[in-house]
């Protein structure tokens, strides 16, 4: 397999099919993780509550900003919680949907880009996604599965030799917490062969996973390579893109040390409002494009790379003998 040809031709592929930034940008909102934490059941009130921290306080000035945060939580009603909480479920479905048709589109864009084809429609690539929808989604749960239970039969092990060592067992785990890093990264190149099989081929779940890992098998070498390639200029990439985001972050530890040192609720909040309305507003449309320009040429660098380890390569034709060869007659040159 030729890296430069491959990385080469997704270049040229993306920036032709422009349609395939779409569906970069839809695959590319199930890379982003959705997350909460609460601590409804924690009392807040340190001055109140002797016997623990009134001695524990580092930011006495913050108690009156935290006691009527915590009194406003306590009013609101138990249906708004629910409601909340249907909200985040009905937008992690619609994520689920939208990022899974972005992925199927993209790749397969690419794979039809790859075979010739001159144009690529929005409306039949979406055609394509829902298509296939069940398929990858089903791949997904089952990706989601093992990831799972391999951190289920590490990671409760783990926690339990490093409490019952009072954390000198955990310098033992890290040879074993390194290993995890390349095998995540075999998991997830599994993954997305394992999709350019099922949406190139036309296969199922089962049969495209076993197909993703025959390939993966007998071309280790240069899988790892394109990888490599991958996983290094998705870095550099990344920290690119995160820079303006870095100094866009200014005002808010400048409002949280302001806060903090005053215990003015005014100074934390005006600095905490600046940077999300310079984060969301203003940079964070700009990096969510550039991100999924990113993802778009990796999806189809690895449909790319499926492709030419896979087909046999189209036999250039031959050239003509010149006149006469063969024949005793002299040649025309």
């Amino acid at each position: 397999m030729n890296v430069g040809e491959v990385l080469k031709k997704s270049w040229d592929i993306i920036w032709k099919f422009k349609v395939l930034w779409i569906f970069g940008l839809l695959a590319s909102c199930g890379r982003s993780g959705v997350g909460g934490g609460g601590g409804g059941g924690q009392n807040f009130n340190f001055r109140n509550n002797p016997g623990n921290f009134s001695n524990q306080n580092p930011f006495p000035r913050l108690q009156p900003f935290l006691n009527r945060l915590q009194n406003f939580l306590a009013q609101i009603p138990v249906w708004v919680y629910v409601l909340i909480v249907l909200a985040v479920l009905i937008w992690i479905v619609i994520v689920i949907f939208i990022s899974t048709i972005g992925r199927i589109g993209l790749v397969r864009g690419a794979w039809l880009a790859d075979e010739g084809a001159d144009h690529l429609s929005f409306g039949q690539l979406w055609e394509e996604g829902l298509h296939y929808f069940w398929r990858i989604f089903l791949l997904d749960l089952l990706f989601l599965i093992i990831g799972i239970a391999i951190a289920v039969i590490l990671i409760v092990p783990a926690a339990l030799i490093t409490a019952a060592t009072f954390g000198i067992g955990l310098i033992c785990l890290i040879p074993l917490i390194c290993l995890l890093i390349p095998i995540s990264w075999f998991i997830t190149v599994l993954l997305e062969q394992s999709i350019v099989a099922i949406l190139g081929e036309n296969r199922g779940v089962v049969d495209g996973l076993s197909r993703a890992w025959n390939v993966i098998k007998d071309n280790f070498g240069p899988m790892i390579v394109m990888a490599l390639i991958i996983l290094i200029g998705n870095l550099i990439l990344g920290i690119i893109i995160a820079l303006p985001a870095l100094i866009i972050l200014i005002p808010l530890m400048g409002g949280i040390m302001g806060g903090l040192a005053t215990g003015s609720p005014r100074i934390f909040g005006s600095g905490v409002m600046v940077a999300i309305i310079l984060l969301i507003c203003v940079y964070g449309p700009i990096a969510y494009f550039l991100e999924s320009i990113v993802q778009t040429y990796i999806g189809t660098v690895w449909t790319l790379t499926f492709r030419r380890l896979t087909q046999p390569a189209v036999p250039q034709p031959a050239a003509y003998p010149p006149a006469g060869y063969g024949t005793g007659q002299p040649t025309v040159s």
